[in-house]
Formats: C-alpha cells, structure tokens, sequence
C-alpha cells in the first residue's frame, strides 16, 4: 500500500507539473502552476525598430546610436521587470520584414533569417527571462506603420497566399517547432494593430464589414499626406485569414503557447469583436487558427477616453463579445492617462476583471513619441501589484518559472499533497 501511494503521489505530481508547465488560460483568467496569474509588465517593443534579432543583430553593439546594444538593452528591461514585481514583457519580432525574415526578389520567404541565428537570439533571449521569471510575448507583425522601403513585403503576404505559405513553412514553422519548449515564452502575437491598415467599407457578410469604424480612426496607416486611402488598403477578409492560418501553423508546431492580436483601441476588441472565432475560421479556413486570449491598446484623446475603453467600463464583463477569454490591456500610459496615474491604471485593470496590463513604452524615445512614459515610471506600477495574489479575482503576479510553485503560494502543492496521502 505504501508503494501505491508513492506511485500515485509521483503521477499526481508530473501530472501537476506538465499540465501546468506553461501559461494556460481558464476562462477569462490565465493560470500557471495550477494558480489564477496576472500578467504585470510591460512593452520593450524594440531597442532597433526592426533591427533586433537575427543576422548579427542582437549581439552587435552600434556606439552611438539611441540604443546601441539590443541584447544588453533587452536584459536590462528583464532585470528591472524582475526586481520591480513584474512578471511579463512584450517583444516586436518582424515589423514589417525588413530584417526578418529573408525574402527573395519575387517576395517569398526563404529562411528565418541571414544567418540563421534568429531562432538562437530568441532562445538566448527566453532562457535569461526564465531564469528571473520573465514571460515573454513575441509580436511577429506591425500594422500600425507602413513603412515605403518594407511594407510592400509584409503586404505581399497578406495579400498572396502562396507567398504567405513560404513564410510559413520556411519561417514561422521553424521558429514555433524550435521555441515551443521554452517555458519563459508566454505567447505569439501574430500582429499589432491591424486596424490601422484595413479598409473601411461596407460588405453584405458581417465578418467582413467594417463600415461601423468609419469615425473611429481606424485605417490610419494607409493614408497619403493629403488623407486619401492607397493601394495598401486591405480588406477585413484579408486580414482574417492572415491571422488564421499563422495562428494555426503556430500551433500546429508549438501546442504549448498561446496566440493573440493587439488591438489599437476597444472598437477592434472590446464593442465589437473584429476577431471572433467564428470569423477567422471563415476567413482562413482553419478551426485552430483562433486567438487564445484578446488584447487591447488605450491612449487618450484629447485628454480624455473613451466612453467604452478599459480604464472607463466598469468591468471587463462590459465588453461581452470577449467573454469567454482573458483579455489584457496591451498597451497604456500615464502620459496619455486621462488624468490617471500608472498606479491607477495597474490597479483598474487588476481589479477589474482584465487579465494583464502591459505599459508602454520601456525604451522608447520620448522626444518622439508622446503616449510613452519614462521607464522609471512604468516601474512605479510595475511595483504597486507585485505583492498581488487575489485568487477569486485578478490572480498571482510573483509567478515561478523554474518550479510549478509560484512565489504568491503560501503551501507548495507537493506538500499539500503528501499531506493529503500521509497525514
């Protein structure tokens, strides 16, 4: 009887320890280590727009430049998520191509990158954030920016089926298969802000209708200098299925991470949902190729929000056409608050029923762009949550990466466990 119950408590914990290996999502609620987390954090979207990984990249150090060295400048932002309670980091990987992945001159992917070391970047990158239980989400795609020198390539993929297969058989599948191990990976984001390329028009088919964000600003990224659309207008169809069939891909090579799209404001994601299992399926053709949790951006206006934007509802139960599924504020600011403060902010979306908050932006050029705050700010919220751990509500914020026990257990699930067999 005594060896059954060693044999039963050992199958109890591997079953524990696998089931909760890597971040999970339950309901609208994302779990690790068998606990209700939060995801607290924010955005270090880039040191060298574009520029990060691959090649020789992420290594080279460039004197002079506003950030010279992106592996340290990475690293760095890791450290000071760590020591200042946070638990989660968002990464831009692509952009718009002009790095990665390697195009030929007909507009087909032909590898990873330059020098296939992309893939080696990204596992350096993930094993120091694991060793200071850092989750990182990778952004693959922008579409919040065109640039006239790159778009044309990220372009051809939406647009061109067959040239989005080479990406994904010659790209996307290597890189899912080769990271679909690391625990410190909290997700792929298959794209930012698509919004700001789509076409606003009416279509007699619901899911591809997107004549409800005329006024809404949507569709920015494609206007010339006098305000009229160009040729890089793109359908909502187009769109849907190029989100489809990478999140599929993704997953069918790396069935351990979770898959999302970042919203620029609630009328992608929140008031209505552009991105709905059921329209991406119908888009791409594919039933795996949904998103596992929903991600809004909000910035003010004016110097005020919206009347539905995250920080003004009530609750995330205020947006029902998300239930079911985490939703985590992508992208804020103090400086484009509202009047909020970062303290504020990461307290509403905790205690509000949103399952992560991610500022903006760790080491962006404030001379440059406004709706970025200081990083020494983002830090002060960073450190009002991470002592978190309301299990009936937003959940652990000192998660544990290198353990299945989070920092916030007050019992290690082991001990409880033996404690239930042996008294």
């Amino acid at each position: 009887m005594g060896m059954f119950r060693v044999a039963v408590l050992l199958f109890v914990l591997s079953s524990v320890a696998l089931g909760q290996h890597y971040l999970s999502t339950e309901g609208q609620h994302f779990k690790l280590n068998g606990q209700r987390v939060f995801l607290s954090g924010l955005n270090m979207a880039w040191c060298r727009h574009g520029y990060d990984f691959g090649g020789v990249s992420y290594n080279f150090v460039s004197p002079g430049e506003f950030c010279p060295h992106p592996r340290e400048a990475y690293e760095q932002a890791i450290r000071d998520i760590r020591n200042n309670g946070g638990n989660s980091l968002r990464v831009w990987l692509h952009v718009d191509g002009r790095h990665t992945p390697v195009f030929s001159s007909w507009g087909s992917v032909t590898q990873t990158d330059s020098t296939n070391q992309l893939i080696n970047d990204l596992k350096s990158l993930l094993s120091y954030a694991k060793a200071r239980n850092v989750l990182v989400f990778l952004v693959l795609w922008n579409g919040a920016h065109h640039h006239d020198m790159y778009w044309k390539r990220l372009q051809n993929l939406i647009w061109d089926d067959l040239k989005l297969d080479t990406y994904l058989e010659h790209a996307l599948k290597p890189l899912a298969g080769a990271l679909k191990n690391q625990r410190a990976l909290g997700g792929w984001e298959i794209m930012n802000e698509p919004e700001g390329s789509l076409k606003i028009e009416h279509h007699s088919d619901p899911c591809y209708d997107t004549i409800f964000l005329q006024g809404t600003g949507a569709g920015w990224a494609h206007l010339d200098t006098s305000g009229l659309p160009t040729w890089t207008d793109v359908p909502r169809h187009r769109v849907l299925r190029f989100i489809n069939r990478q999140a599929a891909a993704i997953k069918a090579k790396d069935p351990n991470h979770l898959v999302t799209v970042g919203s620029w404001s609630e009328h992608g994601q929140g008031v209505r949902n552009l991105y709905s299992d059921s329209c991406l399926q119908q888009a791409g053709g594919l039933t795996s190729g949904v998103l596992d949790f929903y991600q809004i951006h909000t910035y003010s206006h004016n110097g005020n929000y919206g009347s539905q934007a995250p920080f003004v509802v009530t609750d995330a139960s205020d947006y029902p056409a998300l239930s079911g599924k985490p939703i985590v504020i992508g992208e804020f600011s103090q400086a484009r608050g509202a009047g909020m403060t970062i303290t504020e902010q990461f307290n509403r979306a905790y205690s509000r029923g949103f399952a992560g908050a991610w500022s903006w932006h760790y080491l962006a050029d404030r001379a440059d762009d406004t709706a970025t705050d200081a990083s020494a700010t983002q830090l002060i919220g960073l450190r009002e949550l991470r002592f978190k751990n309301d299990q009936a509500g937003g959940g652990c914020v000192r998660i544990n990466l290198n353990s299945f026990t989070n920092y916030c257990e007050k019992k290690p699930p082991c001990r409880q466990l033996y404690q239930y067999f042996y008294g």
